[in-house]
């Protein structure tokens, strides 16, 4: 009886070894890929609502900006662009970063995002 006691718990702690080692993608070949991405822009189905916006919400284009922040200028240094001056004019989000309070030197980044898609405008930093 002990030995099966033993083996239930080998048996389960393999099973967590491996369950924490599985992908959560796999990579599509690129005859399937090239065939369902033609379907997709062609489906009038598929399509987006019209009055959806991807970014509805200051929160979520403040996670879609960082996203793409950290990657080109780094997170350290965007974050201490905190707090961020974010609004919505056109379509598009406009997030920019701020000084430290009583710092008249060094720029912060600014990011146009459209608000439908998600889709970077413009990206910059200032100097």
């Amino acid at each position: 009886m002990k030995n099966f006691k033993i083996f239930v718990i080998l048996f389960l702690f393999l099973i967590l070894i491996l369950s924490c080692n599985k992908k959560h993608w796999v990579p599509i070949n690129s005859s399937t890929l090239n065939r369902h991405y033609t379907w997709l822009l062609n489906d009038s189905i598929s399509s987006t609502p019209q009055n959806f916006a991807l970014l509805s919400d200051t929160s979520t284009a403040i996670k879609i900006a960082e996203t793409y922040l950290f990657k080109i200028f780094g997170e350290n240094k965007i974050i201490k662009e905190r707090p961020y001056e974010i609004g919505k004019i056109n379509g598009c989000w406009y997030i920019t970063g701020s000084l430290p309070k009583y710092s008249m030197s060094g720029g912060t980044f600014e990011i146009l995002l459209e608000a439908s898609t998600g889709k970077v405008i413009k990206i910059g930093h200032g100097k």
